[in-house]
């Protein structure tokens, strides 16, 4: 398992960053026999990534860590202070911070900071300020070695006692791995599942035949959820509606709706008979839990172009997104789960604007937000959709939403 150490270099290195480094090493060696202890690489202190070969993304590669990470202590020490007296902890300390919030949770979050550099509970951001209270030490710039070695040993010993309840937290909770993979993607198409092309088969009740829909290339908005693990349900419990509402929901319009079982598990699928044409397809895999859906119709027809719709996509991803967090809760899926939401097929469509030119076209041809939760709230959907939106403005070089206007957008279209 792994500790994630997010440091700063904003204050002074032997007093922070390698102070609190020793610390947690010292305090990892006695909780565990030897502890992988990761540090946050950044190219403005090191130019290359610990333990990673060859030349990957900096900054990729800590976001991946992040996700990886039993237990994530970020250093909050204030390195600047606003006008109106305000301190300011490190800008990129606070990003993976909240990254690590949306991935790991409360559970496995531990602050420090140093008060001989200012630092208080009051100094704190607001929403910091509920949370549990920092680790704090106190250590001058020019401290004495015997000074050193004194408040290294308390630091030493609150370590021990809060990483240890993290990292048994995370044993008592790690039925399976901390990063789930999922079903394999189709080698070429990562909206699709491994083999769904060029059908997928499903029965919509026992008295009916099984039909083949056809699953074929081009764009796409893809949706996942890949929970911990498995769960006890049969193909049949998983396809039936629960109190009146869908346990499973395909993305996009509800229009020719259809739901059953299927070759891996349970489906909902739209099937538009006249053209036999499948619009979108939603399946439950019954070996890993997994609900995986996709909209071949994601691009409409307008004004002699293909048009990407964030209103559509925003809302019937958020649907998406809710109806199948209630389902595999109700089953019971463990946790954590990963959450994966793509676009792919962007190149040749336009996303309207309001600006002069009425339209944009596209300058990326997908898009893609993953994220690792440890719970489930009802405020999810909003901000997965709200990120996804976000990504796929930019694939078009637009401005992005505010979330104000977004969730305007979802109300009123």
């Amino acid at each position: 398992m792994k500790v994630f150490w997010s440091w700063q270099s904003d204050t002074h290195q032997a007093s922070g960053r390698h102070f609190v480094r020793a610390a947690l090493e010292a305090a990892v060696e006695r909780l565990v026999d030897h502890p992988g202890l990761e540090d946050a690489e950044r190219p403005s202190v090191d130019s290359d990534t610990s333990n990673v070969p060859g030349s990957p993304p900096i900054a990729e590669t800590i976001l991946r860590k992040i996700r990886e990470c039993a237990v994530f202590v970020a250093d909050v020490t204030p390195i600047e202070t606003t006008v109106g007296g305000k301190k300011l902890p490190n800008p990129n300390v606070m990003l993976e911070l909240g990254y690590a919030l949306a991935n790991l949770g409360l559970e496995r979050i531990i602050l420090v900071m140093n008060q001989a550099e200012g630092a208080s509970l009051r100094a704190l951001p607001f929403d910091l300020r509920h949370w549990r209270a920092p680790l704090t030490y106190a250590l001058r710039r020019d401290a004495p070695d015997d000074q050193k070695q004194e408040v290294l040993a308390t630091l030493v010993d609150d370590l021990v006692a809060s990483v240890g309840p993290c990292l048994a937290f995370v044993a008592a909770n790690q039925t399976a791995p901390l990063h789930p993979e999922g079903v394999p993607a189709d080698p070429g198409d990562p909206a699709i599942w491994d083999g769904a092309m060029p059908t997928v088969r499903v029965r919509s009740s026992p008295m009916q035949q099984e039909s083949d829909l056809p699953v074929v290339a081009g764009p796409k908005l893809w949706c996942r959820i890949i929970p911990a693990g498995p769960v006890e349900a049969s193909r049949q419990d998983v396809s039936r509606p629960r109190n009146g509402s869908l346990s499973l929901a395909p993305l996009g319009d509800y229009a020719n709706l259809w739901t059953g079982v299927s070759q891996d598990g349970a489906a909902a699928w739209v099937w538009e008979a006249g053209q036999q044409k499948l619009n979108a397809l939603t399946q439950w895999f019954q070996e890993t839990g997994e609900i995986w859906g996709f909209w071949p119709d994601v691009l409409t027809d307008w004004q002699e172009a293909s048009m990407f719709s964030d209103v559509y996509a925003a809302r019937g991803l958020v649907r998406s997104l809710d109806v199948h967090a209630a389902t595999l809760q109700h089953f019971g899926a463990a946790f954590p789960w990963r959450i994966k939401v793509g676009v792919r097929g962007l190149h040749g469509s336009v996303l309207p604007t309001s600006g002069r030119m009425g339209r944009l076209q596209a300058l990326s041809d997908r898009a893609v937000v993953e994220r690792m939760i440890p719970a489930w709230s009802e405020t999810l959907s909003g901000d997965i959709a709200f990120e996804f939106i976000g990504r796929v403005h930019d694939a078009y070089g637009a401005t992005n939403l505010t979330r104000e206007a977004f969730d305007r957008m979802l109300t009123n279209g």
